[in-house]
């Protein structure tokens, strides 16, 4: 474990300085700052922030903190139920006197730098870090960690590490009275010169993670910004302003080449959230109708499904094609699991092809299409819970 007396000392300047410049005359955009109103403003209670510097008088938005309120903040679970450690309130701390917490990612990412707060001063310089990588239970010290104290109730660390990185841990007699948390899932990125940080997209609710369908909420954007005449070329920053949770983490872990395409954008979050080709067509073939939902927006929705399950699967248009797509898929469905899942990775388009795959993996094995003792079929099994949208079952197309 680290000795923050001798391996961590403290550094003047701090490790982590304030990196968005102060813009020598105010940006005159509602919601942006810095020199040519490049970088958006993340305050709490949707409060304007400093047209100079950025900086929020109400505090950083639940989802953001650090400089400016500019870095993405990971969402974790802690192991204890620490409740005070993941309600975004700074006054509430540590009751239990314990003297390490370990909390784990909702989402694997390399580290980079953790903040932490505390109650008084005295428990500053008494907190060591470590951490877990994904998959292992090993604890890791931080190579060359860093320390930096921003003020007498704030720690920053600096822990970067090249691999994903599924838990950490805060230890030693500083937690006792440790009261937030916050890792960082990297830093916003400024609008590109000449991409317009002043086009005005008409306001969007916010993507609540766990709670809204980022299917829904991706079209709602997109048709937002089609019918507003925002370019297509500049859709990713008010996008990334409506992210939250496990969406903006997947956007923050973008390259700063792939974060300026927008169907690079999309693609990330789709991914990230299921919204493939084989997450559509089990929204198809499983879904039902929704509470307060009418028979015309049931039918709009599957209509959706197939067609969003038809693009990616790369379908093309004539009726036999189709014909055999929803053949090759009920047979699939209706096979051994073991024949299903090794067809599905050749991704065998032809059904002639499909039928002979099938004979060989059979007779290599001894064995019928109707043996199925042990095997089980595909149909209904492995559905991620996202996916589980309704009790009725589509068993026919």
């Amino acid at each position: 474990m680290c000795n923050p007396s001798s391996a961590a000392p403290f550094l003047a300047p701090p490790p982590f300085p304030n990196p968005f410049p102060t813009a020598e005359t105010p940006c005159t955009t509602d919601g942006w700052f810095g020199p040519n109103c490049q970088y958006q403003c993340h305050c709490a209670g949707s409060a304007p922030c400093d047209k100079h510097d950025g900086s929020c008088r109400s505090g950083c938005h639940q989802d953001w903190f650090g400089p400016a309120c500019q870095y993405a903040q990971v969402s974790f679970t802690t192991s204890g139920g620490e409740s005070w450690l993941t309600d975004n309130d700074d006054t509430t701390c540590n009751t239990r006197n314990t003297q390490s917490v370990s909390v784990t990612l909702d989402t694997s990412i390399p580290l980079t730098w953790v903040r932490a707060v505390v109650r008084d001063a005295v428990h500053l310089d008494q907190i060591q870090l470590s951490y877990q990588l994904s998959g292992s239970s090993t604890p890791l010290t931080c190579p060359g960690l860093r320390k930096a104290k921003v003020d007498d109730l704030t720690l920053d660390i600096e822990c970067s590490t090249t691999e994903p990185v599924s838990g950490v841990t805060l230890s030693g007699s500083g937690v006792t009275g440790l009261c937030s948390l916050y890792i960082s899932g990297g830093g916003t990125r400024p609008v590109p010169e000449g991409e317009s940080s002043k086009f005005k997209m008409p306001k969007l609710p916010v993507f609540v993670d766990r709670k809204d369908d980022l299917d829904s909420s991706l079209l709602r954007f997109e048709r937002f910004a089609t019918t507003s005449g925002c370019p297509k070329e500049s859709w990713r920053t008010p996008l990334s302003a409506l992210l939250t949770g496990r969406a903006l983490e997947a956007f923050c872990r973008l390259s700063e080449t792939e974060a300026t395409v927008s169907d690079r954008v999309k693609e990330v979050l789709q991914k990230r959230y299921n919204l493939t080709e084989d997450g559509y067509r089990q929204r198809f073939r499983t879904c039902s109708s929704k509470e307060e939902e009418n028979p015309s927006m049931f039918i709009v929705r599957l209509k959706t499904y197939l067609e969003r399950w038809m693009k990616l699967a790369k379908a093309p248009h004539p009726y036999e094609a189709l014909r055999d797509l929803f053949v090759k898929e009920q047979f699939l469905d209706s096979s051994p699991a073991d024949l299903s899942m090794y067809l599905r990775e050749r991704r065998l388009a032809d059904l002639e092809e499909v039928a002979r795959s099938a004979e060989l993996f059979l007779t290599a094995r001894k064995r019928q299409l109707s043996d199925r003792a042990g095997q089980g079929t595909t149909h209904g099994q492995n559905k991620p819970p996202i996916l589980q949208e309704g009790k009725t079952h589509m068993s026919h197309l």
